[in-house]
């Protein structure tokens, strides 16, 4: 773990403290030399000698001045997001050509790290790394993201300060006073870990050390949403802890590439200040259900102690058992028709069901057959894992002897602009195509929704997502009716309301 964990570098106001005064110091000379972009954003201070400052600008494809509207945040080069995804520091940049980083922000950083004792800080390591050796005397590996509102990015690597040199300098220990930024939109990047790199579990996360980026694996496939272009160091972290290295770099160009792990890990996911420093939390899934075969069932988990928008909590739900295992005392579906008062059969022939969103704390999930079904949750947070299972009971129902509305219910509030599963039963008469529609006034008038409607993947499911348009109402009804047979159509015998 990087030894600044959480260490804000400077204070907003600190910060603005020292833009408000680089134009009267030697950061006047970096203004001057940028002055075709008219921009004075600068954080330096003091003597350009003893406070060296790194400018970072910015310029489109073709090297013409850009202004850029976001954030250039500073990440120590072996910082993991799964433990501590904050940066050392973050520089607020508002149409602005350009900023600087200098060596007062990271003097700053070891005052308010002493504070807390030398244990907090290591002494300086062979082979580099983020270390402080000498009482005044700073050296930092570290890299920078910037990410702005109009999604584009980058992510530089391998740049390092040095107090004693008085230096900033990049690969191969070249001196950098200036840094020139061509943001890039942002993508999407998905690809896939060979198995034999995860061991038994097929599971674990991916992550960029030193940035913000981490994607939790599903069946060897990782997905890093929001993910600057260009060729980047990956990390793995096993399901027990282990921290691997990859031989490849992750390739934002490359998503047919098949990732492999080295065999030999670098370390494991360690703590700050030699102890752990995570809060503790809580994961619940809820009391075993009862689930009706066809129809929407939800998975849905709440975790407290943490937030649930953390980017060190990812959660991943898995089927634990073969339908027809579940532990002793679970619940059985009641007897249905077809089953001849029996409780129905507890094997599938090995068949799992669907779970839509596995690493969403809320996933639907859809049943292949009668019987019952275990899940776990399994939520990590840092170093902490919390675990919690439950069971579906599913059975089916018999044909219903005349049509009804199952969702929305009577009494339910819909609101406008957010998506809900209309629900129906019908006779078998009436299976098929149908008409959709809702009525605003108890059924004085009706407005249609769909016409020959075939389901939502077969199932008697009409995904409805009420427009503003039509207004608020206390009066509202669902009727479905059947193509085959007019006759045959469900309309619910009470009113749901529609809200804004």
């Amino acid at each position: 773990m990087p030894p600044f964990h959480r260490q804000p570098i400077a204070s907003r106001r600190a910060r603005k403290g020292i833009i408000r005064a680089v134009a009267l110091l030697t950061g006047f000379a970096a203004a001057l030399a940028l002055s075709a972009c008219g921009d004075t954003q600068v954080a330096g201070t003091s003597s350009g000698v003893d406070n060296p400052s790194l400018t970072v600008s910015f310029s489109d494809l073709s090297g013409t001045a850009m202004r850029v509207t976001g954030d250039l945040d500073v990440y120590s080069t072996n910082q993991n997001p799964a433990v501590d995804p904050e940066p050392l520091v973050t520089l607020k940049l508002k149409n602005s050509a350009f900023t600087n980083l200098t060596g007062d922000d990271f003097a700053r950083l070891r005052q308010s790290v002493a504070k807390r004792g030398a244990k907090a800080l290591p002494k300086h390591a062979a082979g580099g790394g983020s270390a402080v050796s000498g009482a005044d005397s700073i050296a930092i590996d570290f890299n920078l993201v910037f990410k702005s509102q109009d999604r584009t990015g980058n992510l530089v690597i391998g740049l390092k300060y040095d107090s004693s040199a008085r230096k900033f300098s990049g690969q191969g220990n070249s001196a950098l006073t200036r840094l020139d930024l061509q943001p890039k939109a942002l993508v999407r990047y998905a690809a896939k870990i060979a198995v034999d790199s995860l061991g038994d579990e097929h599971a674990g996360r991916v992550f960029v050390p030193g940035s913000p980026f981490l994607a939790t694996l599903v069946e060897g496939s990782f997905i890093i949403e929001d993910m600057p272009e260009g060729l980047f160091p990956m990390r793995l972290i096993a399901p027990d802890g282990k921290v691997y290295a990859f031989g490849d770099s992750l390739d934002t160009k490359d998503s047919t590439r098949l990732y492999h792990a080295l065999g030999t890990p670098v370390g494991v996911i360690d703590t700050t200040g030699g102890k752990d420093s995570l809060p503790d939390f809580t994961v619940a899934a809820g009391a075993d259900q009862q689930a009706v075969l066809e129809l929407t069932s939800f998975l849905e988990a709440r975790v407290a102690g943490v937030a649930h928008t953390d980017p060190r909590l990812t959660c991943l739900w898995r089927q634990i058992q073969e339908t027809g295992e579940a532990e002793s005392g679970a619940p059985l579906p009641p007897p249905s028709e077809d089953t001849g008062g029996s409780p129905p059969p507890n094997t599938h022939d090995g068949r799992k069901a669907e779970i839509k969103s596995p690493t969403a704390l809320r996933s639907e999930v859809r049943f292949p057959a009668e019987g019952v079904y275990s899940f776990e949750i399994a939520c990590t947070y840092g170093l902490r894992v919390r675990l919690d299972t439950i069971v579906f009971s599913v059975r089916k129902l018999p044909p219903p002897a005349k049509p009804r509305i199952i969702q929305p219910r009577p009494g339910d509030s819909l609101v406008a602009e957010h998506a809900y599963n209309v629900q129906w039963e019908m006779p078998d008469a009436g299976k098929g195509l149908v008409k959709v529609q809702v009525s605003l006034n108890n059924g004085e008038t009706w407005t249609e929704l769909a016409e020959h409607y075939p389901g939502k993947d077969g199932l008697p499911i009409f995904p409805w997502t009420p427009a503003r348009t039509l207004g608020i109402s206390a009066h509202c009804l669902i009727q479905v009716t059947s193509d085959a047979d007019s006759t045959l159509h469900a309309r619910m015998d009470g009113a749901f309301y529609l809200i804004q």
